[in-house]
């Protein structure tokens, strides 16, 4: 087995915790990161992390938790990631979506890393993410355990997620990416403009649009590119326009942003 990468890319790799109730748990889990090498930690809507709990767990790893950038929306905390991961130990009520281990997920991230900014987030303690929130992750991870106790401490988690993606670093083959790979921020505007459109021709219902999107959404890639964003978005233009005016719209304003 190759040795454990202690490459660049692992600043591309953010740890995103929502709604943290603890202020311990933020601490441990940015000690965890230090660990492992990561450093970019989000928070949405945490505990007080000056909390002497949070400064006395996270030890030396408490700068981390300083240099947190803090949110109150999930939109905020992820429009500029190109790539979510969403975490879950709920693997019954998801059978439709493929879950992977998080050694199979570290091996597709350690891939990508190179040219993406990658999300892997975590979900309040008690609850962890919702089913919303996970449809808008690209991909789905969970770390197998008994049945018994299949929730982990956050801190765990996060420690498992980071050792697994060190260790995949040294066998990858990271790939090149040709282009520019779209944002989060870009994503949810495209997939925006088509729900509104599909509820306009009476595809979605209006009063639950949320299961089919939950659908839509991951028929495009994770390493969907801007161009191609902006090609989609522009396919959704010409679609809207011919709809509203009977006729079709200018080449140079569908190649406006």
């Amino acid at each position: 087995m190759s040795r454990p990468s202690s490459d660049s890319s692992l600043h591309n790799l953010c740890i995103i915790l929502i709604e943290p109730k603890e202020p311990g748990n933020i601490g441990s889990a940015a000690r965890a990161m230090m660990n492992m090498g990561l450093s970019r930690l989000k928070l949405v809507r945490p505990a007080d992390p000056r909390d002497r709990r949070c400064r006395a767990l996270a030890g030396k790893a408490y700068p981390l938790v300083e240099q947190a950038e803090r949110f109150e929306s999930w939109d905020e905390a992820v429009a500029g990631e190109n790539l979510l991961v969403g975490t879950t130990s709920a693997r019954g009520r998801l059978l439709q979506r493929p879950i992977r281990s998080a050694r199979e997920t570290a091996a597709e991230m350690a891939k990508q890393i190179s040219f993406m900014r990658i999300g892997v987030i975590f979900g309040p303690e008690r609850t962890g993410l919702n089913e919303l929130q996970l449809a808008r992750c690209q991909l789905l991870a969970s770390i197998p355990a008994r049945s018994e106790h299949p929730v982990l401490n956050l801190s765990q988690a996060v420690l498992i997620f980071g050792y697994e993606l060190l260790l995949a670093l040294g066998e990858a083959s990271p790939r090149v990416a040709s282009e520019t790979v779209a944002s989060q921020q870009q994503r949810q505007q495209m997939v925006g403009q088509l729900e509104a459109l599909l509820t306009r021709v009476g595809f979605l219902s209006t009063s639950n649009p949320d299961h089919i999107m939950s659908v839509v959404r991951n028929l495009f890639r994770p390493d969907l590119t801007a161009r191609e964003v902006r090609i989609l978005r522009g396919i959704l233009s010409q679609i809207e326009w011919y709809f509203e005016e009977g006729h079709r719209l200018p080449p140079e304003e569908l190649r406006k942003p």
